[in-house]
This record gives structure tokens, C-alpha cells and sequence, in this order.
């Protein structure tokens, strides 16, 4: 039975940040925290592909995000499922760090609105894409279990599909574990 599950981890984490005004044309005021609960699947791979050897064998995942984005009244919530790899760069010892990029899909539960949301010029629709960059690390605490620690940029838009999109941009602390 263990050998069936060989390389999964799951990986619980909460992000704390804050939204950044990135121009000078978004109407809003940025007021307080964000913070997003993050619920990881991800596979090691081993080798059996080339391109895993090239890219010094990373993790394949799939993250699932609760974004609380800090003024519901203006921006509501997010809600993403967004498929990432997690290239290692540096492993010493028990620790590893790497770099995490994924691009998904995100459900916002706040978009403008010429009569109901006006301040939100950021994102003119529910649907948009999800994208997350990240730089982490971990540090192995037994054989089973990782203490995870991160700089997050998650930016959510919908590509000008519908207007306005200027989009939002949330970097955060990530603390989290892993279980694998």
C-alpha cells in the first residue's frame, strides 16, 4: 500500500498579505491584511521522464485557494484551482529551496460593477485566470513531515476579457507544512 503512494504529499498552508496597488488608475484604497488558505497535492517525480532529470526533479501539483482578499465589500473572495511545479534549486541537508509557478483558474466573488461595485476597476469579471509565483523552502523535520516557509505572488485577471482589468496582484508570506 505505501508504495502506491511513493512521492504524494499534501500540503496545508495559510498565506498572510496584502494587496498591492500596482497603478495609479485603480480607484481603491488598499485597507488591511489578505489571507489565503492554500490546500496542496503534489507528486515528486523521480526521474522516469527525461525532462525530470533536466529539471532536477521536480514536484507536479495542484493547490486549491480560499483567498480571503481583505475588503469583502469591494473585492470579496477567490477561489482557485491552479495546477504548478515546484523546480528545486539548492538542497542542503534538510533543507531544500525552490521555485513554484502555476497557472490556473479563479472564481472572484466581487467584480466590478457600474452601479453595486464601482471601486473595483481591478477585475471586471468572476472568471479569471489565477497565476502564483513563488519562492520557498523546506525544511525536513522526519521522514514524514516539512516545515514550509514562502514568498507568494498570486495575480489574479481575466486578460481583458471583460473590462476593466487592470488586475490584482497579492504577494504574501506562506507558513504551512507538509506531510509526505
Amino acid at each position: 500500500g505505501q508504495s502506491a503512494l511513493k512521492g504524494w504529499s499534501i500540503d496545508p498552508s495559510i498565506h498572510i498579505g496584502r494587496i498591492i496597488k500596482h497603478s495609479p488608475k485603480l480607484l481603491f484604497e488598499v485597507d488591511g491584511l489578505t489571507t489565503a488558505v492554500e490546500l496542496s497535492f503534489n507528486y515528486q517525480t523521480f526521474g522516469k521522464k527525461e525532462w525530470n532529470q533536466f529539471q532536477r526533479y521536480p514536484k507536479m501539483g495542484i493547490s486549491l485557494f480560499y483567498h480571503d482578499l481583505g475588503a469583502s465589500n469591494i473585492f470579496g473572495e477567490a477561489i482557485s484551482l491552479i495546477p504548478n511545479i515546484n523546480s528545486p534549486i539548492l538542497s542542503l541537508l534538510k533543507i531544500q529551496v525552490g521555485i513554484r509557478f502555476g497557472i490556473g483558474l479563479a472564481y472572484l466573488t466581487k467584480p466590478f460593477n457600474p452601479i453595486d461595485n464601482p471601486t473595483n476597476n481591478a477585475i471586471g469579471s468572476s472568471l479569471n485566470a489565477g497565476v502564483l509565483l513563488e519562492g520557498n523552502g523546506d525544511l525536513d523535520i522526519n521522514e514524514h513531515w516539512a516545515l514550509v516557509c514562502a514568498l507568494s505572488l498570486l495575480h489574479y485577471s481575466n486578460g481583458a476579457s471583460h473590462l476593466p482589468n487592470l488586475g490584482l496582484n497579492v504577494p504574501s508570506l506562506k507558513l504551512g507544512v507538509r506531510y509526505k
